[in-house]
Order: C-alpha cells, then structure tokens, then sequence
C-alpha cells in the first residue's frame, strides 16, 4: 500500500513540473551571499536561539518537507547514513532543509523536533523562510540532496539513490535501491577526489523559487530588526523604515533608499551591532541572521518589488505611542540629576558630576526635589537612562556611591603612575593636556590614589540606553548609597539645558548571585603613536573564584578600531568570547550573553584593543595624527576599557 502511494505521489510531482534536468555539475548559483554563511549561522529549528557552527570536510545538504512521502523515506535513510558516519567519526555534516514556500514553521518545526521516532532529527534542520539556500543551490526538487566541501563548493547533487525514478512522466520503484549515489559522493569526497557521477535526477515534488516582495518578506524583518531606532516616534535613525502606515511610505521612504539600504546591510553597519557572528550568542542580538540578510540583498538585487502593500505586518509601536517613555514599562524609582545644567552653544565642556535626586510630591501636591538615600538594600532588574537634551547629551554614566565606599577591585594596580596624584604631575610637567578641574568629579568616584572599581546603575551611550540584568544575576545597591550621574556633553551650536535621569526597577526578590561591574584597561598610562595605524593595547584580569560571566562592553574613542575578549582557562586552554573587527564610537551596545559563561578560578580574561591613530583613520585632521594621543575624558582624547559584568559563584 506504502508502495502505490509512493508511485502516485512521484506521478505528481512530475505531473506538476518537475523536469528531467541534464547531468553533469552544476556550481551554486543565485544568492546575494555564500552558501557557506549561510549553512553555518542559519538558525537551527531545534533550538529556539542563534548558533555559529563550522562546516564539515563534506557537508550534505538535503530538501525535505513533512508532507512529501519521497522526502520523509529519504530524511529516514539519510538520519541512518548519519548514524553510521558519526559511529565511524567521519567528518560529515548533515543538514535538513525545509525549502517550499508553502510550509509551515510549525509544521517544519514539529518534524525537526520529532520526527526520529519521537525524537528531534540529529542533525541541522533549517526552515529556509526566504528560500536563501534553495536559490543558493538551485534546487528544483524534494528530496534533492546537495554534497560541498568544507569550502561551500559542490560536489554532487542530485539523487539519494536508484530506487525512486521517474522519466517520461513514469514513476518507477525498486524492491531495494542498486546503487547509493549519496554514499559514493560523501566517500569520494572525504578522499578529496571527484564523483563518478556528480549529477543525477531527483525524484519529489517540485520546488517553487517565488520572488521576494517588501509587502511579504522584507518588511517584517525591518518591523523585528529596525524599530527602535527606525520608527516613526521618536526616530533616532536617518529614515523612519517601518513608519509603514505612512501615505506613500514605500515609494518615498524606501525606493528612494534602496542603494543605502543594500550598502548598509552588506557591510554590517545596520543594524548596529558589530560583533564577529561567528563568536558568541547574546540575548540582545539584533544584527541580521544570515538568510535575512541574504533575503534584503536578493530582493533589491532583483528589483526590489513592493508586493501586495495591502499585506504589510501591524507598524511597530514605540514607548511614546503606548502612552510611557521607558521602554520596558514603568520603573519603580526616578532618580534626575541635581538641578538644570546650562550646555554652552560651543567649546569642550568638562564632564559634569551630580548627584541623583527624586522628586516626590508634598501633602499640598507640590512637586519638591530632594537627595535621597536609598533605604534599604536593593538588587536591580533593570534600568533605562534618558538624556534630557539628547541633542547635546553624549553619554551619561550613572553610579553608586556605597556607605562603606568599599570597593571590589582595582581598575588598575594603584601605583604612583596610575594615580590622580599621579596625573597631577604629569600636567604640572606639561605632559598631559587633560582639564585638572574636569578630573575633580572623577576623584571622587575613582579615588585619590587609583582607579578602583565601581557599581554602575545605568548608562546611556550609543548604541545603549536600557540595561536588562540577567536572569539570578543582579548588582547589590547597599541601604545608605547615593546615586551619581557623570555628565559627557558635545554642544550642537546652540544653548541647551539639560537634566537628564535613570528609571529603575527593582527584583522583588534577591538574586542567587549579586553581579559585579568593573572596568579593566589603561588609564593614565595609555599612550597611543603618532602616525601608528596598529597600535595594540591589552590588560588582563583573574577571576580569584569560579565565576559567570554575564555582560561584556568595550570603550574606546576615534582611534579605536577593533577590541577582543579572550579567556585563557588554566589549563591553557584559548577562548575568544567577543570579537568587534570595526568597532564603531557611535554604536556601544551591552553584549550580554544568552547563557552566562561559567569559568574556573584562575582564568583570565583579556581585553585587547586596535588603535589607528594615522592617515588612514577618517576620524582624525593631520593635526591630530600627528601627535601621540594619551588617556582623557574627551573624545578628542582616548581610552581603552574592558566593561565587565561577572558573579562569583561560590
């Protein structure tokens, strides 16, 4: 009975198109990027989170579907091959893909999860949304299975086997297939050499490579990935993208922008994230998975067609039109800065130090502002700083004053040359340019004698303004802390005033684990070359306890060009855990990882930083490269900083 269905479902498919299609080898043709991006950072339909993996020295890649017959034999003879492979621990990755425009996730899901006999298939299965891997390969059929090297290029495609055929519209069956053609090629291609046969014709219902439209497919990727900055309330970003309930928002916001939109997308520089795909998974990612970036450059590639604009996806809402400006809801607490601060319409302005205050109504109604402690020991959920004037509002960074003035660790060895003492002479030997007044608010935050740890509530910067602490992890806020806010201004030309604050909400409970912050870099030590487009600066740090590490980001200003996160465990054992090949100043995101990594105690972290301050930097005047730049407050000056957010686990 099995067989009669089979034989009717092959009938079918060829009824519906599927073509006898020349032998021979066919390279991977029509897709914006390489097949082999896309095999390593696809998401897998068995985990609900990103992944990176390395392809295999053979790599094969098979077009199922849970409603064809042929492709569920075939997936069981396939889940069998890879047994066998891995028991023998050849180096051989298989890959599921789910192509056809017309299946479901869910359905696709569902058999990924449970389709070995009640268990998740196992191996790599895809849902191919906008058929990136389809058009990669060229796939025309069901059960067409595709084998690569290491190096993303074919080998064989084609056929699993001999026993399914169809030729002149006839479906015929074998008792048992003759000949594996699968087998043959994965042999041949772990020898390195070239199959027999490189092609041969697939049997299964035929594949429809539909064209992509904005309506459809490119604008729920915007709406997910675009609107916090790209929405039409409270635009941070150069064009309101998803601001789809626009009159005529596709022909004058994004058909216009088609050029900028490809060059953007293809370079990595939006969305702004800036962390090597390859290396690590963060709950925050909001960079492009591999098929969405894939999709937006094949779909403008091939016109960029709007669709049915009948069909766009519900226009993303931000804080203002739900009625709030946090983000997240409404927090707890409000804490302002101390009083207005007037920003001149021009020149450097020192950084500014205030206290936080809070304002709460009197019995007759009247707003009053006062300091206050915090009352008692508290553990944060999360926090959001919003500037007042955000035009001239570079950064604010917002901290804890603790009762004990305790400190957790050294920012640096406390030495003579690390020292506010220490920075004191070297401007009296004219050695440095940095503002001494501008550095009296740092003092007392950093110390007289060193630069030591601190908590940090919040902080707005670009690229970051809301802090969301991870799950059992949170910074202690003794009773009896003050709160500081550190005040970085650009002015913009005209004359501002701004008192910018923090929302906090508090847990309800204490965490299982308090959460530390520490900055780990150079400070008055750091020197950066004249006319040096390489200069490399590192500082390490060793965890004393097992410990989790939750939450990474780096800082530096104009000069730096790249920064990398390594531990080295203390059996020698290497590990990069964030790499930014093109560290941009106007995007600082917090990378907090999706699951904390967990280190012994000895394991030290390093933070490495790649400083241009040469010709070849578009951010500096010959004036400035010329000279060497040291460690300052103002981004005419540098820094170069390790942020950490890490608990100790016993």
């Amino acid at each position: 009975m099995l067989s009669k269905f089979l034989l009717i479902a092959m009938l079918m498919a060829a009824m519906a198109g599927a073509q006898p299609n020349p032998l021979g080898p066919q390279p991977p043709v029509g897709a914006a990027l390489g097949i082999v991006e896309l095999l390593r950072l696809s998401p897998d339909l068995r985990e609900e989170k990103r992944v990176s993996r390395d392809l295999s020295d053979v790599n094969v890649v098979f077009f199922g579907d849970p409603g064809c017959p042929i492709a569920k034999l075939y997936l069981a003879r396939l889940i069998g091959m890879h047994d066998e492979l891995k028991a023998q621990q050849k180096s051989v990755s298989f890959f599921l893909v789910y192509g056809q425009r017309n299946v479901s996730l869910e359905r696709s899901t569902k058999q990924a999860r449970q389709g070995h006999q009640g268990s998740p298939v196992p191996f790599t299965a895809i849902y191919d949304k906008y058929q990136s891997i389809g058009r990669a390969l060229g796939v025309t059929t069901l059960s067409e299975t595709f084998v690569l090297n290491a190096k993303g290029s074919l080998l064989y495609r084609g056929a699993v086997d001999d026993q399914y055929t169809i030729a002149d519209g006839r479906a015929t069956r074998k008792t048992e297939p003759s000949r594996s053609f699968l087998k043959e090629a994965i042999a041949r291609g772990l020898d390195h050499s070239t199959p027999e046969l490189p092609r041969t014709k697939p049997s299964g219902c035929y594949v429809s490579l539909k064209p992509l439209t904005f309506a459809e497919d490119i604008a729920p990727i915007f709406a997910s990935r675009c609107a916090e900055c790209h929405r039409a309330d409270g635009i941070k970003g150069s064009f309101p993208v998803v601001a789809f309930s626009q009159p005529n928002h596709f022909t004058e916001v994004i058909e216009p922008f088609l050029s900028t939109i490809r060059e953007r997308v293809a370079d990595r520089t939006m969305p702004p994230w800036g962390a090597d795909p390859h290396i690590g998974k963060f709950s925050n990612d909001i960079s492009l998975t591999a098929p969405e970036r894939e999709a937006i450059l094949h779909w403008i590639d091939t016109g960029g067609a709007p669709g049915d604009l009948s069909k766009l996806p519900p226009e993303p809402q931000g804080p203002k039109a739900r009625g709030s400006e946090w983000t997240l809801g409404e927090p707890d607490e409000v804490y302002w800065m101390e009083g207005d601060y007037e920003v001149p319409a021009e020149g450097i302005v020192d950084y500014v130090y205030r206290p936080g205050m809070v304002s709460n109504p009197d019995a007759n109604g009247r707003v009053e502002t006062q300091k206050v402690l915090v009352t008692e020991d508290r553990f944060l959920e999360w926090s959001e700083v919003i500037p007042g004037s955000p035009e001239v509002v570079h950064h604010v960074n917002v901290f804890v004053r603790r009762p004990d003035s305790e400190t957790l660790h050294l920012r640096e060895p406390s030495t003579a040359k690390n020292s506010f003492s220490g920075l004191k002479r070297l401007i009296a030997k004219g050695r440095h340019n940095v503002s001494l007044e501008s550095m009296k608010g740092a003092a007392e935050i950093y110390g007289e004698d060193g630069f030591k740890a601190f908590s940090t509530l919040g902080a707005f910067v670009p690229g970051a303004a809301v802090l969301v602490y991870p799950k059992d992890h949170s910074i202690r806020v003794p009773k009896g802390s003050e709160i500081l806010f550190e005040m970085h201004y650009t002015p913009d030309g005209s004359i501002r005033r701004d008192r910018s604050k923090i929302g906090l909400k508090w847990s309800k409970a204490a965490p299982k684990h308090e959460l530390f912050t520490m900055a780990f870099g150079r400070s008055l030590s750091l020197v950066v070359p004249a006319n040096t487009e390489a200069h490399v600066l590192r500082q390490d740090f060793t965890f004393e306890k097992k410990a989790a590490i939750l939450i990474l980001r780096p800082h530096g200003h104009l000069r730096a060009a790249k920064f990398n996160y390594e531990l080295t465990y203390p059996d020698g054992k290497v590990q990069t855990i964030l790499d930014i090949p093109k560290y941009d100043f106007n995007n600082q995101p917090y990378y907090t990882f999706e699951e904390p990594i967990v280190v012994p105690a000895g394991t030290r972290i390093t933070v490495r930083g790649t400083y241009n301050n040469s010709a070849s930097n578009p951010a500096l005047t010959k004036a400035q490269h010329s000279l060497p730049v040291r460690w300052g407050l103002q981004t005419e000056e540098e820094m170069f900083w390790g942020f950490l957010n890490f608990s100790y686990l016993e």
